[in-house]
């Protein structure tokens, strides 16, 4: 990334001092990336286990494979759909503002009276920034998995440090 990909919302003088982007690890920490899809290898080993142990199970086989599949499926879609959002987002701070970018939707605050804290045991760190004024959840932003998040916390005054790497 460079200053050119923020060049549509930056005014004339802004410049970027910090940009970047996701960079989740997988880890347990993280499951909730992943979460969905390691409940979908249990179900299909139990699945599979009870055709091969039970006659009984055997009956059944048609309409638990229809339901495996959609759980399947579903489990797929929601990791992939995470998955994908975090690949399309984007962070930076300029001299004056904090941008968040996903895809075409994009949030600023004013970098004035900002505060960062650590938010979710994530590895690498996720941090909330929330404006001076903040009254609901909707007035912070989420930077999360942040390889350098103590770049971030430094830019950002009077904030909690984030959690070590």
């Amino acid at each position: 990334m460079t200053q050119a990909d923020w060049s549509d919302v930056l005014t004339e003088g802004e410049v970027v001092q910090w940009q970047g982007r996701p960079a989740p690890v997988p880890t347990w920490q993280n499951r909730r990336l992943y979460g969905q899809m390691g409940w979908s290898v249990v179900l299909l080993l139990m699945v599979t286990t009870a055709f091969a142990v039970s006659p009984e199970a055997r009956d059944a086989q048609p309409l638990s494979l229809v339901l495996l599949v959609a759980v399947l499926g579903f489990s797929f879609m929601r990791s992939w759909s995470a998955w994908f959002a975090l690949r399309k987002t984007r962070y930076a701070i300029t001299d004056t503002r904090i941008l968040w970018r996903r895809g075409g939707q994009l949030r600023e605050f004013d970098r004035d009276g900002a505060t960062a804290e650590p938010f979710r045991d994530t590895l690498p760190p996720s941090l909330l920034i929330k404006r001076a004024d903040a009254r609901s959840p909707s007035d912070a932003l989420a930077f999360e998995f942040i390889e350098d998040a103590q770049t971030v916390t430094d830019l950002i005054p009077g904030t909690r440090k984030a959690n070590p790497v």
